[in-house]
């Protein structure tokens, strides 16, 4: 077993199922006891038990007390012995801003081509809510499910048992224990692109301000703005971080409290202040925008602003503002297509698609 790629558990079950889908073990017969696991394997008794208990729960297994460990006669539970229908998956963190919208119209675009239908669900940004909406698609036979994680901790180990028996395709964000295929913008290259332009038109203090996040495609932006800036032979800022991820009702444009932008108001109040900020989204970059206003600065002249994702506000800003755009839709249909040829062919290889971005420019950003 490959153990870089799973945790050890995860592994085992896999590998215990596919001996008895394979006969290795036979139905009604006496599985193996830990000790006779751990032995062969060289495992602790604690990851083969729970191994096991997995494929208990999945109803392969079952003890009878005081005489050991059984093989049901079917080997995969009833509902997924029945044929997958023609359901594709797919949950998103929030339905109230473009980017999840879009990637949800690309899927469907994609599935009604395709002859398949979508269901989608939004799991508002909860992680006991997303294990509950998986589980429901799972029991309602989907072929496949197109996953928007939220990125937060204990989601991947929590995800991992719920996915394994469906193809799925990660989208806009990877997890480090997901083996499986994503597709997600070029996040690394996009940031670097941006903070490269900034330092093109002059600007030398750049900073960073991001929120609090694990998510992949945040430090991925991250990263980029820090090799453009040590490329072009600058020292990075230490990302300035919002206290929080900032309210946006659907609709509306952002509100950051006082207390949430304590890190940038104080760099925009020292003497050798940046003279451009590069923030993770465009609802940062309002609320950078915002303060800075605020404080008399003027954006451009003073503090040039760029955000990511070219959201329907970036034009309702103060100062319509420059941003990175993403190939929203094309997200979405690109994980569908992928799915779908997942599906059509299980043994198929783990693929990652990075999607290029463009650099919109308006009134936000000017030269030093």
């Amino acid at each position: 077993m490959n153990k870089s790629a799973q945790r050890l558990h995860l592994q085992l079950r896999d590998t215990l199922q596919q001996r008895i889908t394979d006969g290795y073990y036979k139905p009604e017969s006496r599985f193996p006891t830990e000790l006779e696991l751990a032995q062969e394997f060289s495992l602790s008794r604690g990851t083969i038990r729970k191994a096991l208990q997995l494929l208990e729960d999945r109803g392969i297994l079952a003890r009878q007390p005081g005489k050991g460990t059984f093989i049901n006669q079917a080997d995969t539970p009833h509902n997924e012995l029945e044929a997958p229908s023609g359901l594709i998956g797919i949950t998103v963190p929030h339905t109230h801003d473009r980017l999840s919208s879009n990637i949800i119209k690309g899927a469907e675009r994609v599935t009604r081509e395709r002859g398949y239908h979508l269901l989608y669900t939004n799991i508002e940004n909860d992680l006991r809510i997303e294990t509950e909406q998986l589980s429901r698609l799972k029991n309602q036979r989907v072929a496949g499910i197109i996953l928007f994680p939220l990125a937060t901790k204990g989601e991947p180990e929590i995800l991992q048992d719920l996915i394994c028996t469906i193809p799925t395709v990660l989208v806009d964000r990877e997890l480090d224990e997901f083996c499986g295929s994503v597709v997600l913008s070029d996040n690394f290259n996009a940031a670097y692109q941006g903070v490269q332009y900034l330092l093109n038109q002059g600007h030398s203090r750049i900073a960073c301000v991001s929120h609090l996040s694990d998510a992949s495609s945040v430090i991925e932006r991250i990263r980029g703005y820090q090799q453009a800036m040590r490329d072009a032979g600058r020292l990075p800022y230490a990302t300035i971080k919002l206290l929080d991820c900032g309210a946006y009702p659907p609709g509306e444009i952002p509100e950051y409290a006082a207390e949430e932008l304590i890190e940038i108001d104080h760099a925009l109040s020292v003497p050798e202040r940046p003279t451009a900020v590069f923030c993770i989204n465009d609802y940062i970059a309002i609320g950078v925008m915002r303060l800075a206003l605020s404080k008399g600065l003027c954006v451009p002249k003073d503090l040039s602003v760029l955000g990511f994702d070219n959201s329907v506000f970036a034009q309702l800003a103060p100062v319509p503002l420059s941003s990175i755009e993403q190939q929203e839709v094309e997200i979405g249909a690109r994980a569908c297509e992928m799915l779908l040829d997942k599906i059509a062919n299980p043994d198929a290889a783990p693929q990652k698609i990075l999607l290029p971005t463009r650099l919109i420019l308006r009134a936000s950003t000017a030269k030093e």
